[in-house]
């Protein structure tokens, strides 16, 4: 992982450590979706290939495409809709 903090709306990726927070509390979450958020936002709002995202999750691993839904599906469930219901 880079060493970098990314944000987004109330959240920062902590890439360096690991972590994620939103509105400075931290969230559980695992190791792949971290990866996967990080993969996500280094790419500023650019789309991302498939390709692309299985290799920075599973790099050099051979893993069903349904991991990637799995992880894109929690990683939705976590980040959801802001607290007021506005997003």
């Amino acid at each position: 992982m880079s060493s970098q903090s990314l944000s987004f709306g109330p959240f920062t990726l902590d890439a360096r450590r690991g972590n994620l927070m939103r509105d400075g509390k931290p969230m559980v979450m695992g190791n792949k979706g971290i990866l996967l958020l990080q993969a996500l936002l280094e790419a500023r709002g650019e789309p991302v290939s498939k390709a692309d995202l299985m290799e920075a999750v599973w790099p050099g691993i051979a893993v069903e495409d349904s991991n990637l839904s799995v992880q894109i599906a929690a990683l939705r469930k976590m980040i959801g809709p802001s607290p007021a219901g506005t997003d």
